[in-house]
């Protein structure tokens, strides 16, 4: 965490909303300042405590219920299921889905000398055995499904959903949607920087833009091989990997593959390095917990996700701040970046193919288009190109002469891989072991060079300010910033901000002390004490009290009243510093 007690100790509400949004706390900006700090400092002393994970609610419920022995309390707690699921109404289909986690426990309980009155005979359709079921499947309201009847519904349903509009209007908009323009060199550069850092959440980042997969597929949920056999869609085999198990597939073992901006051997070595370093191992640790436990796999991911995804979306926020919001409304980072690398790859891999199939090669590449393997080497299609495809298509880098980037580990950029793919193999031998050591020393500078970089963006985990005046700088900007000299310019502009509030307010007046000051500018209190005591403010500050007859406790007036008190005239303040 970027943030200490002391920080929260001196923050303002408003920064104490970016320290929660940072801690993942849910409803900070209804929360008020004392809470939210009080919040934030157990938040802080139980970050670095083990995780105790509690057994899924599913597997809770069927312990408790698979050793009842009475048939009435067996009734009430499915009812009570019933009732906290909100099942009643939904249809066959979404009442079984919602309790799959609960009922595949009770599948397989067999009854006891002590419990064979609370199951009864059942014979499942198209079997001639009758086995025996617990009384569960009944209460929760499962025995009384018609599937035949069901499915026919569902069949009704989808059929009703093809004929309206709403899909097509869907597949129009994106169809109108505006081409984002990126910048290619940068994008390809950038994913390289990332590809080669040690750092899991920058590493994480350099995969997903290198392969256009999800970060839970990256992290944990699917595993990346080098194959001796690659499908022929990719028409560069050294750049195409086998990916086994898709997040939106769930359970399902699916088998595809996909193309890479990089070569296979230098993806599938970083993801190697990347799951094998102590923080990701964590977290697949914890993973597997949860799933010991008793949970799905999907919502266990989503508990790993609170803290992981987090982490990449701010290293993308940062690293690709170039590329353009996916709408108006929301930016997306991983999305756009999945959206990226599918143009990308289209474009290098499918030059002057028709729309239609190079739409198709997107959707493979995206998890929305699933090819299936014929025995004899061909290729099937399952499912459509879908809305979302249309949306990643409108991303477009600037220029379509895409590289097969080669050699990128260590590289720092594309150029030299350029020159390294262009050394023609009839060039003098002497020449060439002369041309790879001055690139040797070169990538050598450069590599030493990143790190210097690196170590320093570490340290000040944000763009860094383009030079400038602090006298020029407007208020929030300057308020964010520690150059050298900014305290004094923060207190200076603070002192100007409540002497020009206390001269429009012939009631309401606030003395601006030490507290006072520190709440508006965030500067620690030392500094400000020496301020105050300085040459040029002491005198003007003691001038002012005495002239407006303000003593020490002066504030204090205000402690007990709720129209007008010491936290409203700060907030009137700070909205009339914000505007300087």
């Amino acid at each position: 965490m970027t943030f200490t007690k002391d920080q929260v100790d001196q923050a303002t509400k408003e920064k104490l909303n970016e320290f929660a949004k940072e801690a993942g706390i849910k409803g900070y900006s209804r929360k008020h300042k004392p809470e939210l700090q009080t919040e934030l400092k157990e938040f802080l002393e139980n970050k670095d405590k083990p995780v105790q994970e509690k057994k899924a609610e599913p597997v809770q419920f069927f312990e408790k219920v698979s050793v009842m022995t009475d048939v009435d309390e067996v009734e009430q707690a499915c009812t009570e299921l019933v009732q906290e699921l909100k099942l009643d109404g939904l249809q066959p289909k979404s009442r079984s889905n919602k309790l799959s986690p609960y009922w595949k426990h009770f599948k397989n309980l067999q009854p006891t000398p002590d419990t064979g009155h609370l199951f009864y005979p059942y014979k499942a359709k198209g079997k001639s055995e009758f086995i025996q079921r617990h009384l569960f499947f009944k209460f929760a309201g499962l025995e009384e499904i018609d599937w035949d009847k069901a499915s026919e519904d569902i069949k009704e349903r989808r059929q009703e959903r093809q004929a309206k509009s709403s899909s097509k209007d869907e597949l129009a908009d994106a169809l109108k949607a505006p081409n984002k323009v990126f910048n290619l060199d940068l994008y390809l550069k950038t994913t390289i920087q990332l590809l080669n850092s040690n750092d899991p959440y920058e590493l994480a980042v350099g995969l997903i833009a290198a392969s256009g997969r999800r970060p839970s597929e990256i992290v944990m949920l699917s595993e990346f091989e080098i194959s001796d056999w690659i499908p022929p869609y990719i028409n560069n085999a050294e750049y195409g990997v086998k990916v086994i198990g898709l997040a939106k597939k769930r359970d399902k073992e699916v088998l595809t593959y996909t193309p890479l901006l990089v070569p296979a051997n230098d993806f599938v070595s970083r993801i190697q390095y990347f799951r094998s370093l102590p923080e990701i191992k964590g977290y697949h640790d914890r993973y597997n917990n949860l799933l010991n436990l008793g949970w799905d796999k999907e919502y266990a991911w989503k508990k790993i996700e609170e803290q992981v995804g987090y982490e990449i979306r701010k290293i993308t926020k940062f690293y690709f701040d170039f590329l353009l919001n996916i709408d108006e409304n929301c930016n997306r980072t991983n999305i756009v970046l999945r959206a990226c690398t599918t143009k990308i790859l289209t474009l290098r891999d499918c030059p002057g193919v028709a729309r239609r199939p190079s739409l198709t090669y997107a959707g493979v590449i995206d998890g929305h288009v699933i090819p299936e393997f014929k025995d004899d080497g061909s290729v099937k299609y399952d499912g459509k190109v879908s809305a979302s495809t249309l949306h990643y298509d409108d991303y477009d880098p600037d220029t379509t002469e895409i590289p097969f980037l080669s050699n990128v580990l260590k590289t720092a950029t594309v150029t030299e891989s350029k020159i390294l793919t262009e050394i023609k193999e009839t060039e003098d031998m002497a020449r060439i072991a002369e041309l790879e050591t001055i690139i040797a020393q070169l990538n050598a500078q450069i590599a030493e060079k990143d790190a210097r970089i690196a170590e320093l963006e570490a340290r000040n985990n944000r763009p860094k300010l383009e030079p400038m005046e602090l006298s020029k700088m407007d208020t929030t900007r300057l308020l964010a910033t520690r150059k050298a000299g900014s305290a004094e310019e923060k207190l200076n502009r603070a002192w100007q901000a409540v002497t020009a509030y206390n001269d429009k307010t012939p009631e309401y007046k606030i003395n601006p002390t030490n507290k006072v000051l520190r709440e508006l500018t965030g500067v620690n209190g030392k500094t400000i004490s020496d301020w105050m005591d300085s040459e040029s403010q002491k005198e003007k500050i003691k001038h002012y009290r005495d002239t407006h007859k303000m003593t020490e406790y002066y504030n204090t007036r205000y402690r007990n009243k709720t129209d007008m008190n010491v936290e409203i005239i700060l907030e009137i303040i700070e909205r009339d510093l914000k505007q300087v």
